[in-house]
């Protein structure tokens, strides 16, 4: 929930599964001009949150550089923490 009041972040909510897909095309740019490939990777170095890059969902299709899928199946204190973590990794890009 706290993702979804984040500027600029798409997010979609898993139907029955423990994943939620995140779009960060938005912060593409600043992202790979701070020397990331892409989106998961950005999020690891500097909101210490792991994630699986779009690019593992389509090999090659570089529109998927900025997407990525988080694992909802943790508990509310980790998913909430890391939520904030994200939240202030983006507001950095600003």
């Amino acid at each position: 929930q706290d993702l979804k009041n984040c500027n600029g972040l798409e997010v979609t909510e898993p139907e029955g599964g423990f994943f939620l897909f995140l779009d960060l095309s938005e912060y593409g740019d600043k992202i790979q001009n701070l020397g990331f490939d892409s989106a998961d990777q950005y999020l690891l170095e500097t909101a210490k949150v792991a994630s699986i890059g779009g690019m593992h969902f389509g090999e090659n299709i570089d529109e998927l550089r900025h997407y990525i899928r988080m694992n909802c199946g943790r508990d509310p204190m980790t998913l909430k923490a890391a939520a904030a973590r994200i939240k202030d990794a983006l507001q950095k890009l600003n």
